[in-house]
């Protein structure tokens, strides 16, 4: 990524150093401008990167080249054996490097090779340095490294904006002070998070914790990843830690699970594997779970407890094409399931409401029933035989008794409607002491309509139909308004598998008005009219 000039300065009385290094290759990524100099002051030492002294020199020389030359440029002196011991420890210590003489060519090439590999080390260690600096600064997560006492060596800056201190006030500095923790708190062991950092130097892997620290005069909470660092020996020389501030996010939750704790529906909440991430109190009590229980769990798994849960509690599941239901202890639940989509539009989990539907559903089923059912006599009306015949089609081993009161117009003309409302809901009462309840239909008027699905034996059928009139017949005995009125009845049974309603009802109605024809108060078969 980087490309390296290095300005190369020989100071020299001869040419035999500046000759070999023109012929050494610089290294990749990097480039020589080599020149030589007779005297020192025929060149400025500020602008040099590497600085080569191969003169007579004197130990105020040395100090007075360190002092001129810019405080990255590397020092080399060429020196006899004799020069060397005139040195003291403070001029060795500034002098980078030294060539010692008498040169061979393979030395002063050996040097200068050991030299560039030197220089590349450098740099490409502090680019190394860069990449990481660069790359933790851009993060918004705070991140540490820790020697194994606690020290920080590093951090980025998010850290520093989180305790409010530059990383040079934090550099080699305990969590006591980085985190302004008071004397107390700090003996407590509270908010210091040593604990996490010893669980993570123990078990010698990368670990994560939810840890509360206290920064600047506020709590804040956290999503901490800890991992131990190792030496070449395989030695932990410290941790690294990155701490996600979750402090905003767990305050969502938070006021999540308290709207959804207010929620007036048991509410089952999971991602988008439907693993169960949570569920409310009236979820939980409606089917005696234990929250512990269930986090965490798919809700495959969760289903088979639903199956137990359902059995031992006598709840029943009904699936309609409106949605599933769950019925048990007078109560009916919609289960309603809703996706949860993310900012990009995917799916990011579901929520299931359980949804007590037990009001709406009883006002449904009074209205269903009020609309299939004859206000007067409560018997099924004419909207009722169309859903009964649509949910059988098939008219085999079908038979029909169709009936009327005769005359009946005349106890409205002369008594009243109110004296023949009293007559019909009489004799509904008659009929349903005689049929089934489903099988009886007031089709309008006083007419009515008895439907047998499984053909029982004629004989039955025509004692039913006897049985009917007689008792019609005790009831009106007893007035003495009511004494013209008479039944007649008409009876068809489906003997030629006829596929249509209404071919078998129009039998039923002929047979009908035979027995009004024969003097009333009488049944007639469809078929030979055979009449009693």
């Amino acid at each position: 990524m980087y490309k390296c000039t290095l300005n190369i300065a020989i100071y020299s009385n001869d040419d035999s150093i500046f000759n070999i290094l023109t012929t050494i290759h610089p290294l990749d990524k990097f480039e020589h401008i080599i020149k030589k100099y007779d005297k020192i002051t025929e060149a400025k030492l500020e602008n040099k990167d590497i600085i080569i002294f191969d003169i007579p020199f004197t130990p105020s020389d040395i100090n007075d080249w360190h002092t001129r030359k810019k405080a990255d440029a590397l020092l080399i002196v060429c020196a006899d054996s004799t020069s060397m011991k005139s040195l003291t420890s403070e001029e060795f210590n500034i002098i980078d490097d030294i060539w010692a003489k008498p040169f061979r060519d393979n030395l002063i090439s050996f040097y200068f090779k050991k030299l560039q590999n030197q220089i590349k080390q450098t740099k490409d260690f502090k680019l190394t340095q860069n990449y990481l600096d660069t790359t933790i600064d851009s993060l918004p997560d705070l991140i540490w490294y820790k020697d194994i006492r606690g020290a920080h060596l590093k951090v980025n800056q998010s850290f520093c904006n989180t305790v409010g201190k530059t990383k040079e006030d934090i550099a080699g500095r305990g969590h006591y002070y980085i985190w302004g923790l008071e004397p107390e708190e700090y003996e407590k062991g509270e908010y210091v998070c040593l604990e996490t950092d010893e669980i993570v130097l123990r078990e010698t892997k990368t670990s994560l914790f939810d840890e509360k620290v206290k920064c600047i005069n506020e709590m804040r909470q956290f999503k901490t990843y800890k991992s131990p660092i190792f030496d070449d020996s395989g030695e932990i020389i410290g941790t690294v830690g990155i701490a996600r501030d979750v402090t905003d996010l767990t305050n969502i939750q938070i006021e999540l699970d308290i709207l959804i704790q207010n929620m007036p529906f048991a509410i089952l909440i999971t991602d988008k594997n439907r693993v169960i991430l949570n569920a409310n109190s009236r979820y939980l009590n409606l089917f005696s779970l234990n929250k512990a229980d269930i986090i965490g769990i798919s809700l495959n798994t969760l289903s088979e407890k639903y199956i137990d849960i359902i059995q031992k509690e006598h709840w029943k599941i009904q699936r309609t094409k409106r949605g599933i239901y769950l019925h048990g202890h007078n109560k009916i639940f919609k289960i309603q399931k809703e996706k949860l989509i993310d900012i990009f539009g995917e799916i990011s989990g579901y929520i299931f409401l359980h949804i007590d539907v037990t009001f709406e559903d009883n006002y449904e089923n009074k209205l269903l029933q009020a609309a299939n059912t004859d206000f007067l006599t409560q018997l099924n009306n004419r909207r009722s035989l169309n859903d009964f015949l649509a949910q059988k089609p098939n008219l085999h081993q079908t038979a029909l008794m169709l009936i009327d009161l005769d005359d009946f117009k005349n106890i409205n003309d002369q008594y009243g409607h109110a004296e023949g409302d009293h007559l019909l809901v009489d004799f509904s009462k008659i009929l349903l002491n005689i049929f089934p309840s489903n099988n009886i239909f007031r089709l309008g008027g006083d007419e009515f309509l008895i439907i047998f699905t499984d053909i029982i034996q004629q004989s039955a059928i025509q004692e039913a139909a006897q049985t009917v009139i007689d008792q019609f017949q005790a009831k009106i005995s007893q007035s003495d308004v009511l004494e013209k009125v008479s039944v007649s009845i008409g009876i068809v049974i489906n003997t030629d598998n006829l596929s249509d309603f209404n071919d078998l009802f129009k039998r039923a109605d002929v047979a009908l008005y035979h027995s009004k024809h024969l003097g009333k108060s009488r049944y007639s078969l469809w078929n030979k009219m055979i009449i009693s």
